[in-house]
Formats: structure tokens, C-alpha cells, sequence
């Protein structure tokens, strides 16, 4: 993280989202809360909020992503009432937080929140966005990421050969100042690959035997051939840099936390700033940012 951040510009006033249908989880705090509100003022159709109880405040902020079946209750929900979703937005997500806790369907607790609820989502919801043409531009899906993944060393860490996800659920291999910058690893390796798959034309499933899959992944390549040579959902990541939220020492040490405090007051964005960089990715950006890792409003590889 740079100790200078570059300045931000808001969004063109002539960007609107008039007409669309946009998910966004974890949007009961920080920049999930500032983008729902900047939304409102963008002429959506339909904002979708991804939380088990909006009247719960800041107390719902994670819970939704924390099992498995609050992610399929939620789809299953937006599927029967909302014909086609054009936009979803990836927000929710832990940072550091403490000892190791797994989560009722058995997993590190971040690794469910911040990767495998968020991977379930979006093949959730994949064949609604995949639905979505509004003039000729594609659906989206737009991910908060973080740099720190750059930083990982989760591939050097693994034994060959050994299962990712199980040495993750191992409580012996867990590190707190680790963790969160190995899903975020795992998110952006997710990011390319099912990127990859829509600009193929084929569904993120594989090949395998099952009848209901191979029935979507047809429909899928029938509407991706009928709408041209690019997949008609666009995948990408953003990086909002740091943000003046409680999310980066929520859980850490006194101590810790009065050094990042000042850090926050010092270089921090605001959360208003940040959602601008995420509407950016979310609404603005064009094919240049398909299926990449935006560092700001800048493209990366």
C-alpha cells in the first residue's frame, strides 16, 4: 500500500444505471452502505441487498456469507421474485479476525466469508445475469479485491499435491496476518478463471455429466453467440486502496490498532471516495477491464 494515495475524482454526472437491477452484499456498513446510497442516486430499478435482516444493522454485516445455505436461501429468493440481475456487486467480506473459528458447514471462518460463499453466489446468480442485455452493454460483476494479495505466499506455503482447502481448514496451518491475503488470492485466481470461461463461451461447470448444468451451459452459449464475439457478463476486481472503515482493525490489538488508526487518518480514503472508484469498476469501465484486477481505476494484469 502506497503511503500516498492518488486523489480521487467522483463519477461523471451524466453516469446513470437507469433501469438496471443490481445486487450488493454486505450492505449494511462501511462501503457496502456508501455504495447502496450512491446507487440511489444513479436511477437503478431495483437495489438488492444481500443480508439476512436489514433492521440488524451493523450486526448483519458478514452473517449472510458465513454458511452456505443463507447464500442459497438469499438466491434462491432473488431468483423467484427478480426476472434478471444486470449488476452485482461483490462487498461483503472479513478482514482480520482473530483465532482460528470455523463456521457451521465446517470451514475457516474467513475462507467461507470472503471466498467459497462468494464463489457460490455468483454461479448462483450467473444465469440471471447472463439474461441481462440493456443496450448493448454486458452484465457485470464487480469484486472488491486487495492488493495484499500480491502479497500472499499461499502457492509456496501448500505441499504439493495437497488439498487447498483442507490444509486452509487445518487449524495448525492458520496465521491471522496471513489469511486474509490468502483469499484474496484465491478470489483473484476465481476472478480470471471464470472470466476465461464466459470469453470462451462456456459455462464455469465443466464438463461433466450432470443433465441440469449442461442444459444451462447451452443456454448460456446460445445467448453469449447471439450477443457477439464477447461474453455478455464482465468480470472484473477492484481495489479501492485503504479506507477510513473499522474493517482493517476491528479485531487486532490495542496496541495495533492506535498505529493503524493513525495510519487511517494520515493516507485514508473516505468510504465516499472509495465507493467512487467502485462504481468506476461496477458501472464505468469498459472491455479494457474485462476479466481484470483494477488497482484504483487503472488496469492491471
Amino acid at each position: 500500500m502506497p503511503f500516498f494515495q492518488p486523489r480521487m475524482t467522483p463519477s461523471p454526472l451524466n453516469f446513470k444505471l437507469t433501469g438496471q437491477t443490481v445486487v450488493v452484499t454486505g450492505p449494511t456498513a462501511g462501503l457496502g452502505f456508501e455504495t447502496c446510497r450512491q446507487l440511489m442516486g444513479l436511477e437503478c430499478h431495483t437495489i438488492i441487498l444481500a443480508c439476512r435482516d436489514i433492521s440488524k444493522g451493523f450486526r448483519t454485516r458478514s452473517t449472510l456469507l458465513s454458511d452456505f445455505d443463507g447464500v442459497l436461501s438469499f438466491t434462491s429468493q432473488v431468483t423467484s421474485d427478480i426476472p434478471v440481475v444486470d449488476i452485482l456487486i461483490l462487498n461483503a467480506g472479513i478482514g482480520f479476525v482473530g483465532d482460528f473459528r470455523s463456521t457451521p458447514d465446517g470451514h475457516e471462518v474467513t475462507l467461507q466469508t470472503n471466498y467459497l460463499s462468494n464463489v457460490l453466489l455468483v454461479l448462483e446468480l450467473l444465469p440471471y445475469l447472463q439474461q441481462s442485455i440493456k443496450g448493448h452493454q454486458p452484465a457485470r460483476i464487480t469484486w472488491l479485491g486487495s492488493r495484499s494479495a500480491y502479497d500472499s505466499n499461499l502457492v509456496r506455503k501448500i505441499p504439493p499435491g495437497s488439498d487447498i482447502f483442507r490444509y486452509l481448514d487445518n487449524p495448525t496451518n492458520y496465521s491471522t496476518k496471513d489469511r486474509y491475503a490468502d483469499t484474496k488470492l484465491l478470489c483473484l485466481a476465481f476472478l480470471y478463471s471464470l472470466s476465461e470461461h464466459l470469453d470462451s463461451q462456456t459455462h464455469p461447470w465443466g464438463d461433466g455429466d450432470d443433465d441440469n448444468a449442461a442444459t444451462i451451459g447451452a443456454g448460456l452459449n446460445n445467448r453469449a453467440a447471439a450477443a457477439g464475439d464477447k461474453a455478455i457478463v464482465l468480470v472484473n476486481m477492484v481495489c479501492p486502496g485503504l479506507i477510513n472503515t473499522d474493517f482493517t482493525y476491528k479485531y487486532i490489538p490495542f496496541w495495533a490498532k492506535v498505529l493503524v488508526l493513525l495510519l487511517l487518518f494520515l493516507v485514508a480514503r473516505t468510504v465516499r471516495q472509495g465507493v467512487w472508484i467502485i462504481m468506476h469498476a461496477a458501472g464505468i469501465a469498459g472491455e479494457e477491464s474485462r476479466g481484470q484486477f483494477l488497482l484504483i481505476k487503472n488496469v492491471t494484469t
